[in-house]
């Protein structure tokens, strides 16, 4: 009975497998959109070897705004290989940031943020980063 009751406490605090892990991804500031706005678009690619859920998907102006997002393809796992992106459109002249939440047993992605004028030509693209490290 106590051996049972130990190897059941074991796998419970271990989580009976690999333990999940969040992770936080943001990009920006970028300027890129002109005085009558643009589009703003967070791109992400699991580069790990394993899916993860972007379990946050935010694009914020310099004034703090959380803008609704008009596309999201992150809204559901992403396997290991795969992408997605979401995106908002900015209705005037910001510096823009995108920030994610990731999670999964070992998240690893890559991204970018881009910011497109109003006739879809891209002016700035910034690298992602985990601000966890």
């Amino acid at each position: 009975m106590n051996k049972l009751f130990t190897v059941f406490t074991i796998a419970t605090l271990t989580g009976f497998g690999s333990a999940a892990h969040a992770d936080i991804y943001a990009a920006g500031p970028a300027y890129g959109a002109n005085p009558t706005g643009g589009l703003a678009t967070c791109r992400v690619i699991n580069v790990g070897t394993t899916s993860v859920n972007i379990t946050l998907r935010q694009i914020i102006t310099n004034t703090n705004s959380i803008l609704p997002l008009s596309s999201n393809t992150c809204n559901v796992p992403v396997a290991a290989g795969d992408n997605c992106a979401f995106s908002a459109p900015v209705g005037g002249n910001f510096a823009l940031s995108c920030r994610l939440f990731v999670s999964g047993t070992d998240p690893q992605i890559s991204g970018t943020l881009d910011v497109q004028n109003p006739i879809g030509t891209v002016r700035v693209v910034v690298p992602m980063q985990n601000t966890n490290h």
